[in-house]
């Protein structure tokens, strides 16, 4: 289990917690499992599933994503998860399972890799689309 901490200003608390639920209760495929969270004044701590293997980015050498990341942004538009920073870096491939993890806690703020992008999240818009420019 890994333990992660962030701070969260109380106005965006319920939201917060909204995502994270449906998170919980959805389990999006590749996203290491929500474990649980709280939240203590302004801060959040979330507990999730540790999970290994190497990024993409450190896979240099791939041409092309696998078909199982492309499943898995078609499940998660079935569900309605938003990654929000999907990037090289947080995309982890092991022998058995690609893993997306650093998903944002919080899609009304961006704390992401400005590189992967679209020009909609600068405008406080995160999309299935904006997942999928990444």
């Amino acid at each position: 289990m890994l333990t992660r901490w962030f701070v969260v200003p109380s106005h965006r608390q319920s939201a917060v917690a909204r995502r994270l639920k449906l998170i919980q209760r959805a389990k999006p495929i590749g996203i290491p499992s929500l474990i649980g969270f709280g939240f203590t004044a302004h801060r959040l701590q979330i507990q999730i599933e540790r999970v290994a293997g190497d990024s993409l980015y450190e896979l240099r050498n791939t041409n092309s994503l696998p078909q199982q990341l492309d499943y898995m942004l078609t499940q998660w538009k079935k569900i309605g998860f938003v990654h929000g920073d999907l990037s090289p870096k947080n995309i982890l491939c092991s022998s058995r399972q690609i893993w997306c993890i650093d998903w944002l806690v919080d899609l009304d703020t961006f704390q992401g890799t400005p590189q992967f992008a679209s020009a909609d999240v600068f405008h406080g818009k995160h999309t299935f689309e904006s997942d999928a420019y990444a």
